[in-house]
């Protein structure tokens, strides 16, 4: 399953570029508008794919993508993934145009390290440990080198 999970980490970074440099690219051809409104299209059908889906044929989800929406247990950090979605979606095209896809990834990738390294400590009580540590550290440096 290890190897797998990095695999699909792997493929998602590989569709984050993809996706962002796409994205700018409508931006420009569309404004920023016209590409979330393009964007939130595909979100919807998309989700409505996956509904139907788990309505019918709920034995092809695992357990865990079959859990029900319950309403009292909302709270407002669950706003969190959409706003951050619509961030992601608005403002990676423009770092892109600014300082380039790979100046862009190297920063993010190492906010995404450093951020992920602190709540692995701070929420879900993991020890953060040397090497870990060293790891991020090592490519917080090698993003600001980068920008040199």
């Amino acid at each position: 399953m290890g190897r797998m999970a990095f695999l699909l980490a792997i493929f998602l970074g590989t569709i984050m570029v993809l996706q962002a440099t796409a994205n700018g690219r409508m931006i420009g051809a569309w404004g920023l508008g016209g590409t979330l409104v393009a964007n939130i299209g595909v979100q919807v059908a998309l989700t409505a794919a996956y509904f139907l889906t788990l309505h019918f044929w709920p034995e092809k989800f695992p357990e865990f993508y079959r859990s029900r929406i319950e309403s009292s247990s909302f709270t407002w950090w669950y706003l969190l993934p959409g706003v951050s979605g619509l961030l992601i979606i608005a403002c990676v095209p423009i770092a892109i145009q600014s300082i380039g896809a790979a100046q862009t990834f190297i920063a993010l990738v190492a906010a995404q390290m450093a951020v992920s390294l602190a709540w692995d400590g701070l929420v879900e009580s993991q020890p953060v440990g040397l090497m870990r540590g060293l790891g991020v550290a090592i490519t917080l440096l090698g993003a600001w080198i980068s920008t040199r």
